[in-house]
Formats: structure tokens, C-alpha cells, sequence
């Protein structure tokens, strides 16, 4: 199973609509072309890890929220992590 099959966002849009953002808002928020925005909404592309992670966080919400399911997969849970720390390394190392 690729990453694009499991990051099918399927309740992003319901979960933007609920916070009172509208799309061009949160395409500009995480620096994403509306268009691109659009698709991920509709599924017909799939954002890889560090989009789904700032649509999430733009949103406030968890990526899991945004997929519409209690996913427990282990890689996926090893990507996130590897993020986060990814992020703390870089803002130790500035």
C-alpha cells in the first residue's frame, strides 16, 4: 500500500469548511496552489507526508482527523515522528 492510497484525505473539506476557512485561505496558509488544494479535496491527487502535515496543522487537527479513520499503521506513525524530529533538529541547529 503506497502513501497516496492511505493520505486520501477524504475529510478535508469538511474539516476546513467547520474551522470557516475557505480553500484559497488554506492554500495560501500552507503555501499550496488552490488548484493543488482542490484535488487533494476531491481526491484526485494525494499530498505526500509534509503537505498532509501542514494542511493538518494549518488546521489544527491530526492527520488521522483529516483521513477520516483511526489509521494505526506503524509506518505511517514512524513518518510522523521522523518529522517532528526532523523539525526539532532543525530549529536546535539554527
Amino acid at each position: 500500500m503506497s502513501i497516496g492510497q492511505i493520505m486520501r484525505l477524504t475529510k478535508l473539506k469538511q474539516i476546513r469548511m467547520n474551522a470557516g476557512l475557505k480553500a484559497i485561505e488554506l492554500a495560501r496558509n500552507i503555501n499550496l496552489a488552490r488548484s493543488t488544494l482542490s484535488e487533494i479535496e476531491n481526491c484526485k491527487c494525494d499530498p505526500n507526508f509534509r503537505t498532509a502535515i501542514d494542511i493538518a496543522d494549518a488546521l489544527n487537527v491530526s492527520i488521522y482527523d483529516l483521513i477520516g479513520r483511526d489509521y494505526t499503521n506503524r509506518a505511517i506513525q514512524f513518518e510522523i515522528q521522523r518529522d517532528k524530529l526532523r523539525k526539532i533538529a532543525k530549529i536546535l541547529n539554527q
